[in-house]
């Protein structure tokens, strides 16, 4: 009976020392289970915060890109409306220079009127009252025309001016008013004066606008510049974020779950490449203008060029094309502010194909065609559309009224005001 006891006994002891030396390493398999279940919460965590940190950083990117749209539409706007002001500012001025010309030549007319009937009653009564009169009259139209010449003289009428000033004095001769000679002289010299100043206005009007162009010019470069670093700064903080997320990730991971690494280093380095491409892509735009121009001293009539700027003012790209390549100005017929530039620019000459002046180099832009038909094309590619149809061209037209005795004054004095400068620009 006491062997059984000590049988059983010994079982018992047996099973609870085999039961204890069994549980130790199932407590470490399950203290190891729980440790690597803590990590992939951790790295499931670390994810998350990742894939949140991208999604940030796409929604920053998409604004980046809609404030840089945004503040080019804005700009496009604010050069449009600075535009139709001038516009409407010299247009106003050329109503009132207008108005001041037809009030003149009314009162020349009258004059004029008044002298000839003064002339035909000398001719019949022949007394020296008449005479007198009619003197007195014609030498008041004399000075009159000279007057209105010289509130009207410009740097490009000087030709129509001086025309009009030996018209009228071969008027009052004809008419048997003694003009002086010397006094037809010096109103040639007050023109000559009086166009000199012009043209040494102009010239500081066109210096001092450059000037103004230039520093828009450097302050919108600046705001670029300033722009791209607070980009950059915002960029470089978003990196150095996901830089430090996946450091931790690493330091906590201690080398498991290899794969979930390589997976937050790709969308590490997707992060970065989506930064690095916000700027450049917010900034590209295609909002634009597209003008219509013509030259005709240089090409004729009939002949359109059909181009496409995305400056903020397109008037400049206009004026660089008149600037030395081609005789005279270009005159603008339209210009059209639209979203996709590129694209109308590019139906208008899908459009004209057949009738292009240069058919070997397609870059070159003109069109033998008529205003009319450009406009109906763009109201079909685009809307509603105003249009200037008749070309001003008044560079042109002076230059064939002018005489060479008259270009070799003008020379002279584009001369002298050149070495003026020169001068000034030495000092």
């Amino acid at each position: 009976m006491f062997a059984v006891a000590l049988i059983l006994l010994a079982l018992v002891g047996g099973s609870t020392v085999t039961y204890f030396l069994m549980d130790a390493p199932r407590r470490r398999a399950e203290r190891r289970l729980r440790d690597l279940r803590r990590d992939e919460i951790d790295l499931d965590l670390d994810r998350e915060e990742l894939d949140e940190r991208g999604r940030r950083i796409d929604d920053r990117a998409r604004q980046l890109a809609a404030a840089i749209a945004a503040t080019d539409r804005r700009n496009a706007e604010l050069s449009q409306r600075e535009g139709e002001f001038g516009r409407r500012v010299i247009s106003y001025d050329e109503l009132v220079t207008q108005n001041q010309f037809l009030t003149s030549e009314l009162r020349n007319t009258l004059l004029h009127t008044s002298f000839l009937e003064q002339q035909q009653h000398a001719n019949q009564s022949g007394t020296s009252t008449v005479t007198e009169q009619r003197d007195r009259l014609g030498r008041a139209y004399f000075d009159e025309v000279l007057s209105t010449a010289c509130r009207q003289i410009t740097p490009t009428n000087f030709t129509t001016m001086t025309r009009r000033i030996d018209d009228v004095a071969a008027v009052v001769r004809g008419a048997g008013y003694d003009l002086p000679r010397s006094d037809e002289s010096a109103a040639r010299a007050r023109l000559l004066e009086l166009y000199t100043q012009a043209v040494r206005a102009q010239t500081l009007r066109e210096e001092q606008a450059r000037i103004r162009e230039q520093a828009r010019e450097d302050q919108a470069r600046q705001r670029q510049i300033e722009a791209q670093a607070r980009e950059a700064e915002e960029a470089e903080r978003a990196r150095l974020a996901a830089q430090e997320a996946l450091n931790r990730a690493l330091q906590d991971a201690a080398g498991r779950h290899e794969a979930e690494l390589v997976t937050l280093r790709q969308q590490l380095t997707a992060a970065e490449e989506r930064l690095r491409r916000a700027t450049p892509l917010a900034q590209l735009t295609r909002v634009g203008h597209v003008y219509v121009i013509s030259n005709i001293g240089s090409f004729g009539q009939g002949v359109f060029k059909i181009g496409m700027s995305r400056r903020e003012d397109p008037q400049h790209r206009v004026d660089e094309l008149g600037d030395a390549s081609v005789p005279f100005p270009f005159d603008v017929h339209m210009m059209i502010r639209c979203d996709d530039a590129p694209a109308l620019e590019a139906a208008l000459h899908h459009t004209f194909r057949s009738r292009r002046v240069n058919r070997v180099n397609l870059r070159k832009e003109f069109f033998r065609i008529t205003v009319e038909e450009i406009a109906a094309a763009v109201r079909d590619h685009h809307g509603e559309v105003e249009y200037v149809a008749e070309p001003e061209a008044l560079q042109y037209w002076e230059s064939q009224r002018t005489t060479d005795a008259q270009l070799q004054v003008m020379e002279r004095v584009q001369d002298t005001i050149d070495a003026e400068r020169s001068n000034t620009t030495d000092e």
